[in-house]
């Protein structure tokens, strides 16, 4: 198994257009394999496809781990031979009552399981994706186990057990210190 695959729900990513693009773009650049999930049919989401070179579309089929998009990423990892997976959705920082965890956290066990490591990042819809989610995915991308070293995880990136899997929810909602501004 090789390469890192990006695995987008075109619907929760923003407008993709200006920075969101550029975002997009950079993330897309990081990986060999790229896939959406669902049919898309808003011009949002063909914005996405028009973005990103030769993409699969995941549709709904299974729900063996508990949501059909786990098992279209988990079959989509294993049709394509890949260890790492780069997933951008913000239904991911959701709770499923009838799993009892977010579906990232759902997610995060399926996939190490199966031996995948991967990043998970919800984006949140009204303000798209930002330098942040793009610097995770270089960063992960750039290693060949997937995982950050501790030092240079931000706050925000928690490992779930031992498992390969690295999961930042919400990542950009935290409240950074503002950098100091000269009096003037």
């Amino acid at each position: 198994m090789s390469g890192l695959a990006v695995v987008i729900d075109a619907r929760g990513i923003g407008s993709c257009e200006g920075p969101d693009a550029a975002m997009l773009w950079r993330i897309s650049a990081a990986a060999a394999h790229h896939a959406v999930f669902g049919c898309v049919s808003t011009a949002a989401q063909l914005r996405v496809l028009g973005l990103l070179p030769q993409v699969n579309v995941l549709s709904r089929g299974a729900d063996e781990a508990g949501w059909w998009k786990i098992d279209a990423v988990l079959d989509f990892a294993v049709a394509l031979g890949v260890r790492r997976v780069v997933w951008l959705d913000a239904e991911l920082a959701s709770f499923d009552p009838r799993l009892g965890v977010t579906r990232a956290e759902a997610a995060e066990d399926a996939l190490a399981d199966a031996g995948v490591a991967a990043l998970l990042v919800a984006p949140d819809a009204s303000t798209g994706l930002a330098h942040v989610d793009a610097d995770a995915v270089e960063r992960f991308a750039a290693r060949p186990d997937g995982l950050l070293p501790p030092r240079e995880q931000p706050e925000r990136v928690q490992r779930v057990r031992s498992l390969p899997a690295v999961t930042y929810a919400r990542y950009r909602e935290l409240s950074w210190p503002t950098p100091l501004r000269a009096p003037v």
